[in-house]
C-alpha cells in the first residue's frame, strides 16, 4: 500500500509519499505565499493532491496540537489549526478518495525510534531534534535547500520532514 502522510499547517503543509516498501517517492512542503486566506491555502493543497502522479492507498495526517504547552499556541491559533486540518482532512478524502487516519507527532516520533528531550535540556525544539536525527539517518540522502547562508535549512523543510515522520508512522503501523 502507498502511504501518504500529511503534517498540515497554515504556513507549510508537509506532504511525503511512501511506495509499498516504504521507500520515499515524494518529500516536499506546500508553502502558502503572501496573504493568502484560510480557503486559499486549502484550494492550493487540493490542487497538489490533485496534480499528484501517484495515488497513495493509505493517508495518515498529525493530529493537531490537543491542548495549550507554556510559551506555546493561543486558543486562536489552535482553532485556526483544527478548522484547517478539519478543511485538509475532507479535501484529502474526497481528492484521493481515502479516509484518513490520525496520528499524533510524539506518537509517530516514538514509532520511527526518536527519543525526545526536553527544550530545557538539549537547546533544540522537538521540531528541530526531529529534523536533525532524520537529516542524519532516514534522509541523509536528500540535498535539501538551503537558507542564503548556506547552512541552515529552508523553513518549510521542517514540515517536509515532519510529514515524512508522520508517513512512516502509518507504513509501519499499517494505519
Amino acid at each position: 500500500m502507498t502511504t501518504i502522510g500529511l503534517d498540515v499547517s497554515t504556513t507549510f503543509t508537509g506532504i511525503t509519499i511512501l511506495d509499498d516498501l516504504g521507500a520515499i517517492i515524494l518529500c516536499d512542503a506546500i508553502k502558502f505565499p503572501g496573504k493568502l486566506d484560510t480557503f486559499e491555502k486549502a484550494d492550493k493543497v487540493s490542487d497538489y493532491l490533485a496534480d499528484l502522479k501517484v495515488k497513495p492507498t493509505r493517508l495518515v495526517i498529525e493530529e493537531p496540537l490537543l491542548g495549550f504547552q507554556k510559551g506555546g499556541s493561543s486558543a486562536t491559533t489552535i482553532t485556526s489549526l483544527f478548522r484547517f486540518n478539519g478543511m485538509i482532512s475532507y479535501i484529502a478524502r474526497g481528492v484521493l478518495g481515502i479516509s484518513p487516519k490520525y496520528t499524533s507527532a510524539s506518537h509517530a516520533r516514538k514509532i520511527c525510534g526518536l527519543k525526545m528531550q526536553q527544550k530545557k535540556i538539549c537547546g533544540k525544539t522537538h521540531k528541530e531534534q526531529t529534523a536533525k536525527y532524520m537529516l542524519m539517518h532516514d534522509l541523509s540522502h536528500i540535498n535539501w535547500p538551503k537558507k542564503k547562508n548556506g547552512i541552515d535549512i529552508q523553513p518549510w523543510v521542517y514540515d517536509a520532514i515532519d510529514s515524512y515522520v508522520i508517513a512512516k508512522c502509518g507504513f509501519i503501523e499499517k494505519l
